[in-house]
This record gives structure tokens, C-alpha cells and sequence, in this order.
């Protein structure tokens, strides 16, 4: 197997709208969106350009998580990503970490979608998988090794579809992987730009 780098683009949301420039959001294999307020929570959830929805738990959300747009960016094929860095770095935080991944992992029926991830620049608070996966049984998830593998994979996934629906020329991919990704995924309109 070969290694894939990919680019990610994380974007703040404190608006009840993504405004990024399709041309810029093409160029990207996955676009993760951090909101910072209740609306900007709905809009990162029903929003087709964010493939991951970063939920930083290093303090209390400034938002709720309601069922129903955990379920929409479900629905869609989108993954949440709750970062683990700031419960290492301050264990006073962890309790925000656990309350965060609890409900997180009770809204998406076990973990499904969920992606635990560093979050930090620095080496030392990088865990290994096996860590990782401790962590999301603690948090409730059933999947364990999910969250390290399977949640991503879904992520790079909803990336790959959402190009492909805007156009965009992904050439990581062969045709029929992309046509079942594009299948697979229920919601967005196909369109492909002709050259």
C-alpha cells in the first residue's frame, strides 16, 4: 500500500453558513468545520461542502448537540472529530472531554462517525492507536477501533464525494470507487463539469 497525503482544511464557523469559495473548497480532500455558536452547529451538519465536524473539548461547547443535526451529518455521510490534546495537556479539562464523547457517542448510536484525533502540534501528546481506542471505550463507543480507522476512512470518503460532485478532478481514485462512494452517499446532486 501506498501512502496518500491529504490536504484538510478546518474552518471556524461563528455564522449559520459555510462561505467558502467552491474553487477553494475543491482543492482540499477534506474540509473540516470547528463552529462556535448553535447555528453555526446546524449549518456545519446540513452543510454538504464539511466532511468532519471538529468539536474542540478543551472547555465547555459554546453550543448544544441536539439529535437531530448529529443525525443529519450522519445521514449525509459526515464524521464528528473530538480532539483529545487539551485532557493531556490539562486534566482539569478531561471532564469536558468526557462529557463531550459521551454524548457525542450516545447521539451517534455507538460511535458511529466518530473520529478521535490529537489535535495538538506537539509529538508528546500524540497517543498510539491501542490508546486511543481505551479512550473511546471510556467515552462509550462500541467500535473502538472505529474511531482510529473505519470514522477517517468515512471522512476521506465524504471528501472524495463531495469533489467529485463539484466537479473537481480527483485522480487518487479510479472511476468506479468514486461512482460508488457518490452512490453510497444519499444526499447532494451529481453533476460532473465536462471538459
Amino acid at each position: 500500500p501506498r501512502l496518500r497525503l491529504l490536504k484538510r482544511l478546518t474552518v471556524r464557523l461563528d455564522a449559520p453558513r459555510v462561505s467558502v469559495p467552491q474553487k477553494v473548497l475543491n482543492a482540499f480532500d477534506i474540509v473540516a468545520a470547528v463552529p462556535e455558536t448553535d447555528d453555526a452547529f446546524r449549518a456545519a451538519c446540513s452543510c454538504n461542502d464539511v466532511d468532519l465536524i471538529s468539536v474542540a473539548c478543551g472547555a465547555r461547547l459554546p453550543f448544544s448537540v441536539a439529535r437531530k443535526d448529529v443525525e443529519v451529518a450522519i445521514k449525509r455521510g459526515a464524521a464528528f472529530e473530538v480532539s483529545y490534546a487539551h485532557s493531556i495537556g490539562q486534566p482539569r479539562s478531561l471532564r469536558h472531554l468526557t462529557a463531550t464523547g459521551l454524548r457525542l457517542a450516545a447521539l451517534t448510536n455507538g460511535g458511529r462517525g466518530l473520529v478521535l484525533s490529537c489535535g495538538s502540534p506537539d509529538a508528546w501528546r500524540v497517543r498510539s492507536p491501542g490508546d486511543t481506542a481505551a479512550l473511546a471505550a471510556m467515552l462509550g463507543v462500541r467500535n473502538t477501533d472505529g474511531v482510529v480507522g473505519a470514522s477517517a476512512a468515512r471522512a476521506v470518503e465524504a471528501g472524495a464525494a463531495r469533489k467529485y460532485n463539484a466537479g473537481a478532478d480527483d485522480s487518487w481514485l479510479d472511476g468506479d470507487e468514486i461512482k460508488a462512494l457518490v452512490e453510497a452517499r444519499p444526499s447532494g446532486k451529481r453533476r460532473r463539469r465536462r471538459k
